[in-house]
């Protein structure tokens, strides 16, 4: 026993090398990925966050745009709704995503989801803001 945690503790430098430095590069240059042809995990998951990322900026924009100068019973109400709306969104992608935990495209089939219905709010509130 006491030699398997000296060859875990001699091989754990190697294997965080190995397993976080890929990931870290990318994180710390600019990353030139195109997405359109994304094939490795790492770059599917990059692009996935991605692609969330810029659907939840467009999001808090038209949020922005929405809730700007509302009477303040009705702003209270949108902020509850969009909260509830939340909580559905993660619990929906969770359940959507459910049977691929713990395999590799789990997030990014977890970050799909969440772009897909944040771009959806993002049109839902579109259609209020032209209503009012």
């Amino acid at each position: 026993m006491k030699r398997r945690i000296e060859n875990v503790r001699r091989w754990m430098p190697v294997l965080l090398m190995v397993l976080v430095l890929p990931a870290q590069s990318l994180a710390d240059e600019e990353i030139s990925i195109d997405c359109a042809k994304a094939m490795g995990m790492v770059e599917l998951k990059y692009c996935s966050g991605e692609a969330y990322r810029l659907a939840d900026e467009d999001l808090n924009s038209m949020w922005k745009s929405v809730t700007a100068g509302l009477e303040k019973n009705f702003k209270r109400t949108l902020i509850e709704a969009q909260r509830a709306w939340i909580t559905f969104r993660d619990r929906n992608c969770e359940a959507e995503t459910f049977h691929s935990q713990g395999t590799t495209g789990y997030m990014v089939n977890y970050d799909v989801c969440l772009e897909r219905m944040t771009r959806h709010r993002t049109e839902e509130l579109r259609t209020l803001l032209e209503a009012n």
